[in-house]
């Protein structure tokens, strides 16, 4: 043996001395230690590597007993969820199962039993910690994952109160626009079963698909002709469309509310499904706290055309519908500075918005219909060119429908009152004017005259020729100083007579005229 391999051997005998001190040599290689300094070598690195085996083995064993101990056993799981229970159950399975591998590896170590081949132990150590490690780290996905999901839930929970907040500051600058009334409570709309084919021609120009000329629709006609009745047809089938952005009934006797105007329609875009819209309506309110007060041209800018010119550009995207009802009640001049906005509106407003507008053909609206830039963008359709069988067997629906109301109850009265050939009549009589017919059955069904049969008859007796336009109007007037004779018949006493001649006397002088909606308020009329 080489001087150096002898050194070798002592080296190697020392540290192996001092491995036996703590794994003690088994009885095979005794009786080969001593000169074999080879053997030495590799007993050594057997017992440095068994050594190394139980240190990590006490160490694995170790860390998941402070897992367990401290991380898993002080969960309350009565306070999560039944999936999270189940997700730490196996969790504590498999440390347990870990745990049991590492005991029968353990059980296997004495160095008396040289049968266990340590280099392999050393791999299954190694498996056992990738283990762990996995399922440390599917339960710190799980948890952030979890965790995630958590903040998820309070952001959102946040951004649910921002939104209710700031829509609460949104509702109080909406609010400051007033209260007026569009006037929509007063306005009927048609008999069901009538105007049909006017109804579904308008429903049609709504939905077609609109070009810069076909912005506005104008429906004229003289009175009597129920354009108001229309309009309120109209705006009820767009507000069940969900595209009804807004409507205002000018009425001649509320000057103060037709002024509203502007600020009426705003707070209903404000309402309409586009919630952009509201927040521009807003802002703009926020931005100018004096915009009620501001003047027509202001406010129509500001509330309404700049808003409406945040929708999108789309020619697929659905109608949005403005009313405006009895334009020829406004102030003539406001009618015609509103008409003007509303036409230079029409080249920066998105294709989608259409205005509706119903008025008598007065002259002053006729030239704004005929001028720039309505002539091109506006369609005008005449109610008084309506065909008259058309208009006949929409007033014959009414009376089948209206005037049995008025007998229902009433002794010896058959059920088809007043019959086929007086209500034929009636119908000849009317000449397609609607509020002639509707005055014939309001007074017919007015209880002062008691017995509508001999008002019937007392009105067929003495009308005049249908067919002239001028014998229509003085029927009317005739129907309502029949009226009025009822209302203050000639054998009431000298008292009454003086009391409503002074009434009417001094309403009748008055330096500011009384609008009808005073007169009619004591009297609770609608």
């Amino acid at each position: 043996m080489s001087a150096d391999t002898l050194q070798s051997a002592k080296a190697g005998l020392q540290i192996l001395s001092a491995i036996v001190k703590v794994v003690p040599i088994p009885e095979p290689f005794k009786s080969v230690v001593v000169g074999i300094p080879d053997a030495a070598l590799q007993i050594m690195a057997i017992v440095e590597t068994a050594k190394g085996n139980m240190e990590d083995a006490k160490a694995l064993a170790l860390y998941i007993a402070t897992i367990t101990d401290k991380t898993i056993r002080p969960l309350d799981l009565c306070h999560v969820t039944l999936a999270t229970q189940n997700r730490i159950r196996e969790f504590q399975e498999a440390l347990q199962q870990v745990m049991e591998e590492i005991t029968a590896l353990a059980s296997r170590r004495p160095l008396r039993k040289w049968v266990v081949n340590y280099e392999r132990d050393a791999s299954k150590l190694a498996a056992l910690k990738q283990r762990v490690t996995e399922v440390i780290a599917g339960i710190q996905l799980e948890t952030v994952v979890a965790t995630g999901h958590e903040v998820e839930r309070l952001y959102q929970e946040q951004q649910i109160l921002i939104r209710k907040q700031q829509n609460g500051e949104i509702d109080r600058l909406i609010a400051a626009l007033g209260n007026a009334d569009s006037g929509s409570s007063k306005k009927p709309p048609c008999l069901d079963g009538t105007r049909v084919s006017l109804l579904r021609w308008v429903t049609r120009w709504i939905e077609q698909p609109s070009g810069k000329d076909r912005r506005g629709l104008c429906l004229i006609g003289g009175a009597g002709r129920g354009k108001s009745s229309v309009g309120a047809s109209i705006a009820r089938r767009e507000r069940e469309s969900k595209r009804l952005g807004g409507e205002f009934y000018f009425m001649v006797d509320q000057q103060d509310r037709n002024e509203s105007i502007v600020l009426v329609l705003a707070r209903q875009l404000a309402s309409w499904g586009d919630k952009r819209l509201r927040v521009e309506i807003a802002s703009a309110v926020e931005e100018d706290c004096d915009i009620t007060q501001r003047t027509l041209e202001v406010q129509f800018q500001k509330l309404i055309q700049e808003p409406l010119q945040t929708l999108t550009e789309d020619l697929n995207c659905p109608p949005l519908v403005i009313l405006l009802d009895g334009l020829d009640e406004y102030d003539d001049g406001c009618a015609s500075r509103l008409l003007r906005l509303v036409g230079q509106s029409f080249a920066t407003l998105p294709a989608a918005v259409r205005f509706i507008i119903t008025s008598r053909p007065e002259p002053h609206l006729l030239r704004c219909y005929d001028s720039p830039p309505f002539d091109a963008q506006l369609r005008i359709r005449s109610l008084d060119l309506e065909e008259t069988g058309e208009v006949e067997k929409d007033i014959e629906t009414f009376l089948k429908q209206e005037l049995p109301r008025i007998v229902w109850g009433l002794v010896k009265r058959p059920s088809d009152w007043p019959g086929e050939e007086r209500r034929v009549i009636l119908i000849r009589l009317s000449g397609g004017l609607w509020i002639w017919i509707v005055t014939v059955a309001r007074m017919l069904a007015d209880q002062n005259f008691r017995d509508p049969e001999k008002q019937l008859q007392a009105l067929l007796s003495s009308t005049s020729d249908p067919h002239e336009e001028y014998g229509r109007i003085t029927d009317l007037y005739a129907i309502y100083s029949r009226i009025l004779n009822r209302a203050c018949p000639s054998n009431s006493s000298s008292d009454l007579l003086t009391l409503f001649r002074d009434v009417l006397g001094a309403l009748c002088v008055l330096k500011t005229p009384v609008n009808i909606h005073t007169l009619t308020s004591p009297l609770r009329f609608d």
